[in-house]
């Protein structure tokens, strides 16, 4: 339990040293993370159909 309460500072604090530094890194990341979504949501309004 003590890895997933730390999860949310661990990103968080990838995310402060990725804007300083890597901001193409970030903006990628947040990219990804959002097309993530974007294909899950999608899988689970066709699964509703079916």
């Amino acid at each position: 339990m003590d890895g997933v309460m730390f999860f949310p500072h661990d990103i968080a604090y990838v995310v402060k040293q990725f804007a300083h530094s890597q901001p193409f890194f970030l903006a990628l990341f947040l990219n990804i993370s959002y097309m993530d979504f974007r294909i899950t949501f999608f899988v689970i309004n066709c699964n509703k159909k079916n």
